[in-house]
């Protein structure tokens, strides 16, 4: 079902004009076999770097944690990299209050300061979508338009409230 919203959100890109690729094994590619997707959100991330290379989110890993480390790239030239739409290791064990409160939507007031990552029994990577942009911080402008894009796409394929998306970064 995950993968048919996967393919929903790309024919948006697709309308919207927003250059996507999609990677090898993006069908199979997952990190755990024994965890079922259950997308509820998208999370953003970005790599720390602007040299960030597919190869390592992908297939190599950090040397900490195995690949895939998202469900999707951010190239800078805004191009959209799908990698995997199956369980990804973006966002780890967390603060479950944290998470909870990207699912509920935007009606957070304040910055979300999530505590250490601290509880084993909890995991962001099933229920939300990793997207990586490749920057140090501040988008460029082709990677902001992206990213806005994708996110857009995933309310709409998902039938996620546009008003209320469960959408954090």
């Amino acid at each position: 079902m995950a993968l048919a919203h996967f393919r929903k959100a790309q024919e948006y890109l697709t309308e919207w004009g927003v250059t996507w690729i999609e990677r090898p094994n993006f069908t199979t590619l997952t990190a755990r076999k024994d965890i079922e997707q259950s997308h509820k959100g998208v999370l953003n991330h970005h790599t720390g770097s602007w040299n960030t290379s597919d190869w390592m989110l992908f297939v190599d890993g950090n040397g900490r944690v195995d690949a895939p480390l998202c469900n999707i790239a951010v190239e800078i030239n805004g191009a959209v990299i799908f990698g995997s739409w199956q369980y990804t290791n973006h966002a780890g064990f967390n603060d479950k209050a944290a998470v909870l409160a990207v699912l509920k939507g935007p009606g957070v007031t304040s910055e979300i300061k999530p505590v250490p990552d601290s509880n084993p029994e909890f995991s962001g990577n099933r229920y939300l979508i990793g997207v990586e942009v490749k920057c140090p911080g501040s988008f460029n402008e082709a990677q902001y338009k992206a990213t806005v894009a994708l996110n857009a796409a995933f309310v709409l394929a998902y039938g996620w409230n546009p008003l209320n998306p469960p959408i954090g970064a």
